[in-house]
């Protein structure tokens, strides 16, 4: 049986044993001396452990003169943070996107709660190796050794590294490039090159937005003031109906003269006017290419009216520039500059068709009709018709016809009735009919529309050369005066378009 005595001898080396184990898994250690106690510092703390194949060592640093411990170790936490940072190679300035700043903060942040041993943060592969605390007097200094796993911060580095140059590189890439196209004469390379780099200064987070969309904005301004539409064609004449003798050329080049160098592959947006079958001039546009040789040339199509006309020629950028249209609102007067001197780049080349009508003797029958459809007995659309032709210099003449001769007869009747008769003396004819389908009296003013079909034939061929149906309103304080300005100005529309369209 055990005394008393071998038992509490027994329970005392147990509770000794005890606190020895709590106090070795305490971590990380840290050894610090006693006060008036002077102890040797741990080699680390004069020379920094060299890294090795598995591990990077830190040292960070601080003291305090008032004795503050904890004051010291903030510093010097800060001060392995900063040794840390500097290894991983990246530096803020004003070319640091503010993601970036983000991306490098929550790094920062997240080292301090670890070393710090707050929260719940943690770093992989990092860890406290060591901690020395050393008094001298009232000084205090704090030393920290960090061990970071080399593969961890070697990912980290290149993920922080990456995040810093991915926004810098989204302008500073595209506008380098535009840079070296222009040098190398690729002038519309480098316009797209420079709006790119313009767009993603203006989206992205990048410092000094402003500044560099105006800059490469500029740029873009700066090729396209380069560029230069010189036109190699004189004006053109030609017959309505007739393909134009000449095709229109333009030479695009690298400056405002012929003989500057060629722009090849440049985008041109070609318009002319062509008229519909009603008569109305409607715009058509037709996209080509500059050739190698800097060439652009475009084949008008037969005419199909008379008179004076421009092909005109306009560098088109509308596949660079339709980008811009979403960039914020402040930069609108920027890109509004650019697309102003796009537009500017443009060359009208003018051109005449001229119809052989005006001198083929001609003659005109038009039976006007009331509102009942009886012959009204006067001769005021034909007048008008005559009027607009003379005056484009036709040889038109009225015929000694009655109209009313007109009234329920075919096309082919009336064309071999007047040929027969009057053959000898013209070679067409103009003929048709027009009445009154609408009359309005109002408070004392009259309101009349009269409509009708014209149309002109060659007699020895009995071919109709021209048909149009065409209406006109008149207002008058008369019922007479406002049919008779009905008949006589639809007349003179007739007489106008016919002068145009005839071949």
């Amino acid at each position: 049986m055990r005394s008393k005595l071998t038992t509490f001898l027994g329970i005392g080396i147990c509770i000794g044993l005890l606190l020895a184990l709590l106090s070795c898994a305490s971590a990380p250690k840290s050894t610090a001396s006693k006060e008036g106690e002077k102890k040797a510092p741990p080699d680390w703390v004069l020379t920094p452990p060299k890294e090795t194949a598995q591990y990077y060592f830190f040292v960070g640093s601080a003291s305090d003169p008032k004795g503050d411990a904890v004051r010291a170790e903030e510093q010097a936490v800060y001060s392995l943070i900063a040794e840390i940072t500097r290894y991983l190679g990246v530096r803020v300035t004003s070319e640091t996107t503010s993601e970036a700043r983000a991306t490098l903060d929550r790094f920062q942040a997240q080292v301090t709660q670890q070393v710090k041993q707050e929260g719940s943060a943690r770093v992989s592969g990092l860890r406290v190796a060591d901690k020395f605390i050393q008094r001298e007097g009232d000084r205090v200094s704090v030393y920290i050794l960090a061990q970071y796993d080399r593969a961890e911060l070697e990912k980290e580095k290149a993920r922080i590294a990456a995040i810093f140059q991915e926004q810098v590189d989204a302008v500073a890439i595209p506008e380098s490039k535009g840079k070296r196209l222009e040098t190398q004469g690729d002038l519309f390379g480098a316009i797209r090159s420079y709006i790119e780099a313009a767009i993603a200064a203006a989206t992205s987070k990048v410092e000094n937005a402003d500044i560099k969309f105006e800059r490469n904005i500029n740029n873009a301004k700066r090729v396209v003031s380069r560029i230069g539409l010189v036109p190699l064609t004189k004006e053109v004449s030609g017959m309505i109906g007739e393909p134009l003798p000449a095709s229109f050329r333009v030479k695009i080049v690298d400056g405002q003269a012929e003989s500057d160098p060629p722009v090849a592959g440049a985008e041109v947006q070609v318009s002319y006017k062509e008229a519909r079958s009603l008569g109305r001039p409607t715009v058509r546009t037709v996209a080509l290419k500059s050739g190698e040789d800097g060439i652009v040339e475009f084949k008008h199509p037969v005419p199909t009216f008379v008179g004076k006309e421009s092909v005109v020629m306009v560098l088109d950028l509308s596949s660079y520039l339709t980008p811009l249209e979403n960039v914020p609102r402040q930069y609108r007067s920027l890109v509004n500059s650019l697309e102003d001197l796009v537009l500017s780049k443009r060359v009208d080349l003018p051109y005449t068709v001229v119809s052989r009508a005006k001198n083929i003797p001609t003659g005109v029958v038009v039976l006007d009709l009331d509102a009942a459809g009886n012959p009204t007995g006067s001769s005021r659309t034909m007048a008008g018709v005559l009027e607009g032709l003379t005056e484009e210099g036709f040889k038109a003449v009225s015929i000694s016809l009655d109209p009313v001769a007109l009234k329920g007869k075919g096309d082919s009747d009336i064309i071999r009735a007047i040929a027969s008769q009057f053959g000898d003396q013209i070679d067409r004819i103009v003929f048709g009919s027009v009445a009154i389908d609408e009359f309005i009296e109002n408070r004392g003013q009259f309101q009349v529309r009269v409509t009708g079909t014209l149309k002109a034939a060659e007699l020895k061929t009995g071919q109709v050369l021209y048909t149009k149906r065409m209406l006109k309103r008149s207002i008058g304080s008369n019922a007479e005066a406002a049919i008779g300005a009905a008949f006589r100005n639809l007349g003179l529309d007739f007489g106008k378009d016919l002068a145009r369209n005839l071949p």
